[in-house]
C-alpha cells in the first residue's frame, strides 16, 4: 500500500498543477485546456478516493477485532453503509458527470461538451484551437 500512497500523492499533485495552469491560461488568453473538460481524470479521482477510503474502513474494522454478536453486527452495518455510499457516488459520477468528445462540422471541429443525463441533455460546442486549447467562447448549444 506504500506505493499506492505515493502514487495517490503524486496524482493529486499532478492534478493541482494542471488546475492551476488551466486558470492561469483561462485568465491570460482566451482558450482553455481541453483535458479539463474530459471527465476521465474526476473519473480517476473519485475511483482513487473511493479505494483509500475503503483501505482506511478496513483498517478500522480490523482494529475492534472482538468477535462478539455486537461488534459483528456494526462491521456489517458499516460495510453494508460504505458499499451503499461507493454505489451511490460512482452511480452520481458516471449518470452527472457529463462526456466529452471531439466533433467535425462543416470545416472546423469541435469539443462537444455535454452535461445532463437522458432527456435533460444540453450539448456544448466549442472551436477547437490545437490539439490542447480549444476557444473558451461556446460557438453554440444544442439541446435535445
Amino acid at each position: 500500500m506504500r506505493k499506492f500512497n505515493i502514487f495517490l500523492i503524486i496524482y493529486f499533485i499532478i492534478l493541482f498543477i494542471l488546475i492551476v495552469v488551466a486558470a492561469i491560461i483561462e485568465s491570460t488568453t482566451e482558450y482553455s485546456l481541453i483535458i479539463l473538460y474530459f471527465p476521465y481524470i474526476y473519473y480517476l479521482t473519485v475511483g482513487l478516493i473511493i479505494v483509500k477510503g475503503w483501505e482506511i474502513l478496513l483498517r478500522g474494522i480490523h482494529v475492534f477485532s472482538s468477535n462478539s454478536l455486537v461488534s459483528i453486527f456494526i462491521k456489517f452495518i458499516i460495510l453494508v453503509i460504505s458499499t451503499g455510499v461507493t454505489l451511490f457516488i460512482s452511480v452520481f459520477m458516471l449518470f452527472f458527470g457529463g462526456d466529452a468528445s471531439s466533433e467535425k462540422i462543416g470545416d472546423k471541429e469541435y469539443i462537444v461538451v455535454e452535461h445532463g443525463i437522458l432527456a435533460a441533455t444540453t450539448k456544448y460546442y466549442y472551436e477547437r484551437h490545437n490539439l490542447f486549447l480549444m476557444k473558451k467562447k461556446e460557438s453554440y448549444s444544442h439541446k435535445i
